[in-house]
């Protein structure tokens, strides 16, 4: 038999208040983490439940994350492994609609607890929508008042559409922030690359045409301390790789283009030069990155080869309508016939993509060859 007063209504006004609040605390919350685990808080809180978590869906269905509260760290080390969305929580998971239960073990969907776990009997859930995407669900268990209400229920669904509206603006502050760290690694990978290398390339070259006219073994002091340049200059190119490439970011597209103008370098007189400009990273999935390498491999390839290029330089753009690929070389031009081996492959990956592929005199001298595709279509 539930208490006095189990199943009498929380004061409305002090609910409205606790629901303003929240809304203006999660919003400042930028951080996706703490805001999540804030949330779960003051879901228990506002609904006067004992026990609440948070089951966040992985791209598998199944839960990739569940912030618990009510339970402490010993007792849940007790309990073993976090869920993984299974029983009643999967149905949740496959079916986003709420799920309201008087007692959780008088319902079949329900799979019971793993020992050491504790009671539970009422249970609400309900989904939390960022946009069109159901982000995961919030769960509730065990009411101060015996059972949730319907009251309940939509108090948890306005929570829960607040929390999709801060979710939002986190994971947009974290792509924002995590855009400008990108672009501020590329530009000191950049002014690393474009002068550093470059004028020790230089003194390099100096010193070797210096050396020529020098006695043998002077000349042997000097061809030594410019084998320790080269050695400097690969030890800056590497760091300018692990600028680009941290954990997870080995496939990305900047990474990989980097890595193929590395493996190019020396063959030229001059380093070859890369400049990335927009969010690249971000608007090329894994089989458009598997074209840009190609497009930068062939590229610079034909200048090596077939252009007797001394100086080769990579651009790649993007915007939301568009990517390019631009190869420039200072060699001999474009050829009356420019239908080299290479190029078949890279027009027919443009015309898969509905893109275009030219290769034309640079201004000045030499060649530009410059690939397009569309991101998207036009409006």
């Amino acid at each position: 038999m539930a208490p006095d007063g189990a199943n009498a209504p929380a004061d409305p006004e002090r609910r409205l208040r606790m629901l303003l609040d929240v809304s203006n605390d999660l919003t400042r919350r930028l951080e996706l983490p703490v805001l999540l685990r804030r949330l779960v808080e003051v879901a228990v809180d506002l609904l006067d439940a004992r026990y609440g978590a948070l089951g966040v869906i992985g791209t598998d269905r199944r839960l990739e994350q569940f912030i618990h509260v009510g339970i402490d760290a010993e007792l849940a080390a007790q309990i073993g492994p976090l869920p993984e969305g299974k029983g009643l929580l999967g149905v949740l998971i496959d079916d986003a609609t709420p799920v309201r239960l008087q007692r959780l073990s008088d319902d079949s969907r329900s799979s019971g607890f793993p020992s050491h776990h504790p009671p539970m009997d009422s249970f609400l859930g309900v989904p939390i929508r960022v946009g069109d995407e159901v982000f995961g669900n919030l769960y509730l268990t065990e009411s101060s008042r015996g059972e949730f209400s319907a009251e309940d229920e939509e108090l948890a669904l306005a929570l829960a559409a607040t929390a999709g509206v801060a979710i939002e603006n986190a994971r947009l502050f974290e792509h924002r922030r995590q855009l400008e760290l990108l672009d501020e690694r590329t530009r000191i990978a950049r002014d690393l690359h474009d002068h550093v290398i470059q004028r020790l390339f230089a003194v390099g070259l100096n010193l070797q045409a210096t050396a020529g006219r020098l006695p043998t073994d002077i000349a042997e002091l000097v061809v030594a301390q410019v084998a320790e340049i080269d050695g400097a200059i690969a030890q800056i190119r590497q760091s300018i790789f692990s600028l680009s490439v941290t954990g997870a970011a080995k496939d990305r597209v900047r990474a990989r283009i980097l890595d193929v103008i590395d493996r190019f370098q020396g063959r030229l007189q001059q380093p070859i030069s890369a400049r990335f400009a927009g969010p690249v990273d971000l608007l090329a999935d894994a089989a458009l990155t598997d074209d840009l390498v190609a497009v930068v491999t062939e590229g610079i390839t034909n200048a090596v080869r077939h252009a007797a290029a001394t100086k080769v330089s990579v651009a790649v753009t993007a915007n939301e309508r568009e990517l390019i690929v631009e190869v420039d070389d200072d060699g001999a031009g474009p050829p009356d016939d420019v239908r080299l081996s290479g190029l078949a492959n890279l027009h027919a990956r443009a015309n898969a993509r509905a893109g275009s592929l030219d290769l034309v005199q640079a201004e000045g001298s030499g060649s530009r060859l410059r690939w397009r595709v569309p991101l998207r279509s036009a409006d």
